[in-house]
């Protein structure tokens, strides 16, 4: 189980609860590919700055791509902390910048609502903007980060079943609210869509200030304010919904198969049974790539109706 539980770790949550959700080896349990799964959500969208500064600090000291590597991995360590102490499911890593989900975890009452959801995320982004603005890492190098947040319905789509590869993908209006929001944020700031800034004040009072209102109704938060504690039960671990138990979700083995269809093929050498249980040892490593970069043409309309119709997967 802590093998499996260990793999797990290297995908989203909210995929390894839609697979353990699928049942067993029975088909009728199966979703055919594609397929997509939606969510009452917050999105939180960081991307760091100073990585251009970063890069070239580590070229002059000679540590490179291996120094750029470290100082990002440590800064991502810090930040993701924070976010799973707060509740937060990173999705996915993007370079220097990652993708967080706040999802509704059940029928919107209490500690479980939409709106408790949104200001545990916004408790998380002050949180960091608070701790680690300015952080300073190695060689003089100083990283900060700029935090959009949207809210609404995200829908994850689970592509693939080629070579036993799958991969999932998240639309919907959400994203682009966090995108958005990020575009309007400096560095040390966190900035909130209308959307997310219109259920806040539904939700009342909750200490959260307005520090700017931009024209198009996006909103930079002060920092500075006190924010109300949300209390909240601790997100579940895999192997609390199920992860390595037979039942539901089927015999570990054929769940463990169907999560390292979702890890990503470059990391899997390194994640077998054998590593795993002499001790997982991890080095940043150099290759000598070709990268085909493929732009699906896909405009905003088409995201938002992979979201809302039931058609478009």
């Amino acid at each position: 189980m802590k093998f499996l539980n260990a793999l797990a770790s290297y995908v989203p949550k909210v995929v390894v609860k839609q697979l353990i959700m699928l049942g067993g080896d029975d088909s009728s349990h199966r979703e055919e590919v594609p397929f997509r799964k939606a969510y009452e959500t917050v999105v939180v969208f960081c991307d760091v700055s100073g990585f251009t500064k970063l890069s070239e600090n580590m070229s002059k000291s000679g540590k490179g791509s291996e120094g750029v590597a470290s100082n990002i991995n440590k800064y991502f360590q810090m930040m993701v902390k924070i976010i799973s102490s707060g509740g937060g499911d990173v999705l996915k890593f993007a370079g220097d910048a990652m993708i967080i989900l706040w999802p509704k975890t059940n029928r919107g009452i209490g500690e479980d609502s939409i709106a408790a959801q949104l200001k545990r995320a916004i408790q998380c982004s002050v949180s960091i903007q608070r701790e680690l603005d300015q952080a300073a890492l190695d060689d003089c190098v100083e990283l900060s980060v700029k935090i959009g947040i949207g809210v609404g319905v995200v829908s994850v789509i689970h592509l693939g079943g080629v070579a036993q590869r799958m991969e999932y993908l998240a639309v919907g209006e959400p994203l682009l609210q966090a995108f958005r929001a990020e575009s309007h944020a400096e560095p040390g700031q966190v900035v909130a869509s209308p959307q997310v800034w219109r259920l806040l004040l539904k939700a009342g009072p909750c200490g959260v200030r307005a520090a700017e209102v931009f024209q198009d109704g996006f909103v930079s938060i002060d920092l500075s304010e006190r924010i109300e504690p949300v209390r909240w039960r601790r997100v579940q671990h895999p192997q609390d919904v199920g992860v390595g138990q037979n039942g539901s979700a089927g015999e570990p083995f054929d769940l463990e198969q169907r999560i390292r269809a979702y890890v990503p093929e470059a990391a899997l050498p390194m994640l077998s049974r054998g590593n795993f249980e002499g001790g997982m040892k991890w080095t940043n490593e150099s290759r000598r790539v070709a990268v085909v970069f493929v732009n699906l043409g896909l405009e905003e309309y088409h995201l938002l109706a992979g979201n809302l119709c039931p058609s478009a997967g």
